[in-house]
């Protein structure tokens, strides 16, 4: 995930062909472009918990990082 930690955003898109199909549901980074397709909303959740992981993770990194290097 290149963005901050602190902030990310999407484009949220759903839609169904007719009453009788099931939603359709795409994200889309905005900065990228890149594009993911979800079959379930548990899915969509599934995905957004990871992106949410992975940015707590880099800033843990990070933070761990600037305190086993003070500044001079």
């Amino acid at each position: 995930m290149a963005q901050s930690s602190h902030y990310t955003s999407f484009l949220l898109r759903l839609w169904r062909d007719d009453e009788h199909t099931p939603w359709r549901i795409q994200l889309e980074d905005p900065h990228t472009g890149a594009r993911h397709g979800f079959a379930s909303m548990e899915r969509l959740v599934a995905f957004l918990d990871q992106q949410m992981g992975e940015a707590l993770l880099e800033k843990a990194e990070t933070n761990s990082l600037s305190e086993s290097n003070p500044p001079a």
